[in-house]
């Protein structure tokens, strides 16, 4: 699927500069990033100020994934926080760091990014 990279980033920009709740644009981020790129689930998740847990906070798709909470230690999204960099995995049961998802799950992707606000 070709997307095109600067209207996905300014629809994007929209979405979080709107003055709606945080959750609320962040759901709506989350059903774009799944539309547009044709995937089957997003998900969004928080590090929590410690840098200690990774939290799901919003999802588009099937259903909340089996592990909402987990320790930055664990699975492929940890690895892609602690590392700050993506983790693209074509076949997660050979990779021993995965942690479920859902067991329907074949592979997976996860883009670390940082959000910082100006605060007035």
């Amino acid at each position: 699927m070709i997307v095109d990279r600067d209207k996905l980033l300014a629809d994007l920009e929209e979405i979080v500069s709107n003055a709606r709740e945080r959750i609320a644009s962040l759901k709506l981020a989350a059903d774009l990033l799944k539309n547009c790129g044709g995937y089957r689930w997003v998900g969004l998740y928080d590090v929590d100020r410690a840098g200690r847990l990774v939290r799901n906070v919003v999802w588009s798709g099937p259903g909340a994934p089996e592990y909402p909470t987990f320790p930055v230690t664990k699975g492929l999204t940890g690895v892609a926080v602690v590392d700050r960099r993506t983790v693209n995995v074509g076949d997660i049961a050979s990779d021993p760091r995965y942690l479920t998802a859902f067991s329907t799950t074949r592979s997976e992707i996860i883009v670390p990014c940082s959000i910082r606000r100006e605060i007035p």
